[in-house]
C-alpha cells in the first residue's frame, strides 16, 4: 500500500502523538501494531489504541506524552511496555 494512502488514513490522534515525540527531541518513533494491520487490509480501525516503539529510552518519551496529554502512566518491566492511559487514548510505548 502507498504510504501516502496510509498517511491519509491514520487517525489526527497517531499524528499528533508524533509530532509531540518529535518536537521533545526524541529520534525513531515509529507507529506500530494492529491499526497499520487494518488499514492496509481496509477493516475498520481503532483508533484510539496506538503502539510505538522508540528507540532510545521508551520510559523518557512515555513521560513526555503523559506531560503533554496527561492521563495514567503504567511501566511493566517484564515487557518493556510503558502503558498511557488518557481520556481518549491507550497508547502503548516500547523500545
Amino acid at each position: 500500500m502507498n504510504p501516502e494512502v496510509i498517511l491519509q488514513k491514520l487517525p489526527a490522534a497517531s499524528l499528533q502523538i508524533l509530532e509531540v515525540a518529535i518536537h521533545s527531541g526524541h529520534d525513531g518513533v515509529y507507529l506500530v501494531g494492529g491499526i497499520l494491520r487494518d488499514i492496509a487490509l481496509g477493516v475498520s480501525i481503532k483508533d484510539n489504541d496506538l503502539d510505538f516503539v522508540v528507540e532510545g529510552q521508551a520510559g523518557s518519551l512515555a513521560e513526555t506524552m503523559q506531560q503533554a496529554l496527561g492521563g495514567t502512566l503504567t511501566h511493566h518491566p517484564a515487557f518493556g511496555t510503558f502503558p498511557l492511559n488518557t481520556q481518549d487514548f491507550t497508547i502503548d510505548i516500547t523500545t
